[in-house]
């Protein structure tokens, strides 16, 4: 007995078969029975199928006949279950013995990270995308008047459609903002969506009431006629571009030619024509000099008051659809904005930016350089270290980049 009693029943049955002992005797043996076949050759009591063991014998079925008369009912089909939806989330693995580790548990382990897995979005690569399908791509605004077709005007000024309501209803505006913030742009996309003709006049401290009646000869006595004159009489846009820098006595000739609807010039007194649309524009809002702009002369208030004044700002939007590198754009940005910190007296203007690029890509300058043509001209080198030190500007690094791009 003790020679055998470290045997599993798996091994005994297998020592057993070896032996020369097949068939029921030996599958169906409990373990003191194959251990006693083993040591004595045979069993005292003979060993039985338990009773659990499948019955193969086939057993007559009298139902099973085919009838005509009676036809076996025809099943009903059971509806197909949807596949249930998969999970969320890995499902937790049964409890396992210390330190085993089951096929299950390294399953759970191997798709837990992909059911759980949330991607990151990368902010920086989706403005890249972005930047570069609409890179090639303009802006476009279109203007619907009641007496005009429709007018699309690409890369649009950011104040145009506000303003043109003003227009439509006739006022008089005075643009107001430093220079390059597009006012002249901005009337003469005005005069294109009005379809209307853009007459541009232009103010000095030497302009004289004669620049804008004109004259009639002494000699001949034929009349000379000024651009005021031609949009006053047969229709136009016309701009009063640097208001600001005219003699205010001289300005007043145009109060009752904005405000009576008509104008007397030497040769004869002329009604507004209805199609007469006036613009000003000018650095200050007309009350004299002030910090940037030294010069400025002080306008009447009887014109002042003939005018809705529309302070305008720079169009960052627009300065980058208008310029090929937009990590230029966006340092001159910072620059400017540094500036306007400061309260200095340097002006970063759309002109200024555009010159910037034009430069750098078609003159092959760096952008130390271009700054220095463009903005820098004349500025104290104290005062150009503090500005690109303050906006964090590192000229050496943005000279690579242009030249890696």
């Amino acid at each position: 007995m003790e020679k055998y009693a470290h045997l599993n029943v798996h091994e005994l049955r297998k020592l057993a078969n070896e032996k020369g002992h097949h068939g029921t005797t030996v599958s169906f043996a409990t373990r003191e029975q194959l251990i006693e076949l083993l040591e004595n050759g045979k069993l005292s009591t003979p060993s039985k199928a338990p009773t659990s063991a499948l019955n193969l014998t086939p057993t007559p079925n009298p139902t099973s006949a085919l009838s005509l008369n009676n036809p076996p009912p025809v099943p009903t089909r059971t509806p197909a279950q949807t596949t249930p939806p998969l999970p969320t989330r890995a499902p937790e693995p049964r409890p396992k013995a210390q330190g085993q580790i089951t096929l299950e548990h390294a399953i759970a382990e191997a798709i837990s990270p992909l059911l759980n897995f949330k991607p990151e979005l990368d902010e920086a690569r989706v403005k890249a995308l972005i930047q570069a399908e609409l890179g090639n791509r303009t802006a476009c605004l279109t203007i619907t008047t009641p007496n005009s077709p429709s007018v699309s005007i690409n890369n649009p000024h950011k104040d145009l459609a506000e303003v043109c309501k003003y227009i439509s209803l006739k006022k008089n505006i005075f643009l107001v903002g430093p220079a390059g913030t597009g006012k002249t742009t901005l009337a003469r996309q005005l005069a294109q969506a009005l379809s209307l003709e853009f007459i541009p006049d232009n103010v000095s401290p030497d302009t004289t009431r004669t620049d804008f009646l004109g004259y009639r000869s002494a000699t001949t006595g034929e009349y000379f006629d000024t651009a005021f004159r031609r949009a006053f009489e047969h229709g136009g846009l016309y701009l009063l571009d640097e208001i600001d820098r005219g003699p205010a006595g001289t300005l007043t000739v145009l109060n009752s030619a904005l405000d009576n609807g008509f104008c007397t010039f030497p040769d004869r007194t002329v009604e507004r024509h209805p199609d007469f649309r006036a613009i000003a524009a000018g650095n200050t809002f007309g009350k004299g000099n002030d910090l940037q702009y030294v010069g400025a002369a002080k306008i009447d208030e009887a014109t002042r008051n003939r005018f809705l004044f529309f302070p305008l700002y720079y169009d960052t939007d627009l300065e980058l659809a208008l310029t090929s590198n937009s990590d230029i754009t966006r340092t001159l940005h910072k620059i400017r904005q540094t500036i306007e910190t400061l309260k200095l007296k340097v002006i970063v203007s759309t002109r200024n930016i555009r010159d910037i690029h034009d430069l750098i890509h078609h003159a092959q300058v760096t952008l130390e350089r271009a700054l220095d043509l463009c903005i820098f001209g004349g500025v104290p080198e104290d005062q150009k270290a503090k500005i690109l030190t303050t906006a964090n500007v590192n000229l050496n690094a943005q000279i690579q980049t242009e030249i890696a791009a």
